[in-house]
């Protein structure tokens, strides 16, 4: 087997892992990372759980990816393509403040389920793509 072949069977490895991530538990997903990082893809596990690294501000660090990626596009430093569905699942993204600090919460993913009748996965995926973890701050893959 050349190395080529290897590649792309890491490849398809590492893409069914993907398509099944949100799905299984954490095993699979930090499977998904480790793939990634043996093909010698930059990969980084993130729980959006977990307390925001401006834990003042935001309530998880769901709410400051998701707040990062607004700020690039209300500062021009990002462009999509044209796709509905990716336009939708952004637009549709609902918002809260949580206590009198001003906590910015997002709606939970299971809530905006329910209103788009799908999971808003192209939105994640961007989101992710774009969030920049702290310098110094280990995180655990999980999207959930």
């Amino acid at each position: 087997m050349d190395i080529s072949t290897t590649f792309d069977t890491r490849q398809s490895t590492v893409a069914r892992q993907f398509r099944t991530a949100t799905t299984h538990h954490r095993t699979t997903q930090q499977n998904l990372v480790d793939g990634l990082i043996e093909l010698r893809l930059p990969a980084t596990g993130v729980k959006v759980a977990e307390k925001a690294g401006d834990f003042d501000r935001f309530a998880n660090v769901r709410a400051e990816a998701y707040w990062h990626l607004r700020t690039l596009f209300e500062t021009g430093q990002i462009m999509i393509p044209e796709d509905d569905e990716l336009i939708n699942e952004l637009t549709q993204l609902k918002y809260k403040i949580v206590n009198s600090n001003g906590t910015i919460r997002l709606e939970e993913n299971e809530e905006m389920k329910k209103r788009l009748g799908k999971s808003p996965d192209l939105s994640d995926s961007l989101c992710l793509a774009y969030y920049e973890p702290p310098a110094g701050v280990a995180f655990d893959i999980g999207f959930f």
